[in-house]
């Protein structure tokens, strides 16, 4: 289920231009009313699917995030590829997933959700501007140090999966606001994710190449031992979404990169 930290809330709305578009609840999210029942079987079979497989290691139930979506779908929020791509090792795994940032963090949270995941949507501050390049943040510095120390925040930071949605291109935007869609349709993530799961999961087992690169972030990137079982889990699921008999170092290197950073 999904979390939202933040404490400010947003009011849903609804757009519909000229016929085109059904009524929507969370702003910038248009989906034109001729592609709804295209995949409308297909999100509601898989969302069954995954959801029976997954709900027995969901974590115990949470607040919704403040960002209601009428017809959750990743290929409706502009962007963030890197995002998808984390939700769907997710999704696979069962792994619980911090999403950090604004609108777009409550939005793939809400997504997640829907297809019976596990996901956290927190600010990086109380204004939601720290770390941002093209706007100031607010907070004092003591503010930021009291945000980052609450334990809901450190709790949803425990995530296996910590990875941050940003504001979309202008032009990324556009293309929602024309199509209606952006990128991979949602019926091909998740049959992937399907398809993983009907098969057996690789070994943990990691070979000297893996090792070598394992040993390297140990050093660099200071892991300890829980955190480094964690990211050889990871790479066990991506493994499983590539359909390969074993990890490999793309494999490691890819879960290297869903590590908590703060």
């Amino acid at each position: 289920m999904s979390q939202q930290l933040s404490s400010s809330t947003q009011a849903p709305w609804t757009l519909e231009r000229q016929g085109l578009y059904l009524q929507l609840e969370a702003p910038g999210l248009l989906l034109p009313s001729d592609a709804a029942a295209l995949g409308a079987a297909l999100i509601a079979n898989a969302a069954t699917v995954l959801g029976s497989t997954m709900r027995s290691r969901r974590a115990a139930p949470v607040q919704a995030p403040e960002v209601t979506i009428t017809t959750p779908r990743f290929d409706m929020i502009a962007g963030n590829e890197h995002v998808r791509r984390a939700a769907e090792v997710a999704l696979a795994g069962g792994h619980p997933i911090c999403l950090i940032g604004g609108w777009e963090a409550q939005a793939f949270a809400a997504v997640v959700d829907h297809y019976g995941g596990t996901a956290y949507a927190i600010k990086p501050c109380f204004c939601g501007n720290y770390g941002d390049p093209e706007q100031s943040c607010a907070c004092t510095l003591e503010q930021i140090a009291a945000y980052a120390i609450r334990p809901d925040l450190q709790e949803a930071l425990a995530a296996p999966i910590s990875v941050e949605a940003v504001r979309a291109p202008t032009e990324k935007i556009l293309t929602i606001l024309a199509r209606g869609r952006f990128g991979e349709p949602d019926e091909l993530l998740l049959e992937r994710v399907q398809q993983a799961t009907s098969r057996p999961l690789p070994p943990s087992l990691l070979d000297e190449t893996c090792q070598s690169l394992m040993k390297a972030a140990l050093r660099q990137l200071h892991l300890d031992q829980g955190q480094a079982e964690r990211m050889v889990t990871l790479a066990q699921t991506i493994a499983w979404l590539a359909n390969q008999p074993r990890i490999g170092p793309a494999h490691l290197a890819e879960a290297l990169q869903y590590r908590r950073r703060r």
